[in-house]
């Protein structure tokens, strides 16, 4: 459990405290994506630390081990763009009016 989350950050030179922020950074994801004006941008959050996850299993480990990951990044890209205009930053004013 633990551990193994450890010495992942470990290998990476990473002090084992930034495993307990992505972690609660992954929460904060999962809670914001069922909101809906927070989803994308919830999503675009999980989806960068997705990536990050690509690479360190590509680097470090195996395609396989890394395949997890890719869904998961590709189902945040996915709620991205199918919620773009309902998060918070989305401006439905013209600017045409200028």
């Amino acid at each position: 459990g633990d551990e193994m989350y450890s010495d992942s950050f470990n290998a990476m030179g990473l002090p084992d405290v930034f495993g307990d922020v992505i972690g609660c950074c992954e929460i904060a994801g999962a809670i914001g994506l069922f909101i809906r004006r927070l989803s994308a941008v919830a999503a675009a959050g999980l989806a960068s630390i997705m990536v990050g996850a690509v690479g360190y299993h590509l680097h470090y480990e195996s395609l396989a081990e890394a395949v997890p990951a890719v869904i998961l990044l590709v189902f945040s890209v996915i709620i991205v763009f199918a919620r773009r205009r309902d998060n918070i930053l989305y401006r439905t004013d013209s600017m045409d009016a200028a």
